[in-house]
């Protein structure tokens, strides 16, 4: 305990507390934070709400989301739901009101909008027209100037952008793959001839992202790794 008091002495600090049972674990535990000035924080989760009261008098214990939304209007966007069963896990969070409240699902797999509500009509985005597709490439590729794509490249990387169907994850990671190559006709042809999948196809578009990883070189398949470690949309500080 009193070792990580002092290393946390004089810093800047969030620590959560996960599953404490009873206020005796708290007091057994207390001693290890100091109090410093630095706004640091101890949340701590339990299922005895008292506890957050007793370690803190004036703070606000966090209520089931359950019964945050209960007798309320609200509109919940439920984003990237990759199955039936994370469905499952998550809809006993929204009570069952009559105040014509909305949860929308949005997925790669339209099954599970149905899944979770029979009734329901799925939204199926349409995908890119040709000429919105080699517009979106360009913009990756060439900084959104059609131009400064190279004469001899241009039936090459129009060829590509034709197979990936209008789906704009998968001219992305195209741009990515091709941004690992150089602009020969080589190589743009090489990518176009191992094109041989419909990247319409979830599994083929996963093969695909799979590639673009593989391609890397090895300081860069290292940078990647590193950065996988941080959550997304995080601010990450330029050294130096």
């Amino acid at each position: 305990m009193d070792r990580l008091n002092d290393a946390l002495e004089n810093k800047r600090y969030l620590v959560v507390l996960d599953d404490l049972w009873n206020q005796q674990a708290w007091d057994d535990l207390r001693g290890a934070f100091p109090n410093g000035k630095l706004r640091s924080k101890v949340l701590l989760a339990s299922r005895d709400h008292k506890i957050g009261t007793y370690a803190d008098p004036q703070s606000q214990p966090v209520v089931p989301l359950n019964d945050a939304l209960e007798n309320k209007q609200y509109l919940v966007v439920l984003d990237d739901l990759w199955n039936q069963q994370a469905w499952d896990d998550l809809r006993g969070a929204f009570p069952n009101g009559k105040l014509r409240s909305k949860v929308l699902l949005a997925s790669r797999d339209h099954k599970i909008g149905t899944y979770a509500d029979p009734q329901s009509q799925p939204v199926v985005p349409e995908k890119l027209l040709k000429e919105e597709g080699w517009a979106l490439f360009c913009k990756k590729a060439f900084n959104d100037d059609p131009s400064n794509c190279p004469k001899d490249l241009k039936d090459y990387g129009e060829k590509m952008v034709e197979k990936c169907g209008g789906l704009p994850l998968a001219i992305i990671v195209l741009r990515g793959l091709l941004s690992t190559k150089r602009r020969s006709v080589y190589e743009w042809d090489k990518v176009l001839r191992n094109m041989n999948w419909n990247l319409g196809n979830e599994e083929q578009l996963k093969t695909m992202i799979a590639k673009t990883y593989e391609e890397l070189s090895y300081h860069l398949k290292s940078c990647f790794i590193y950065m996988s470690l941080f959550p997304e949309d995080c601010h990450i500080k330029r050294g130096g």
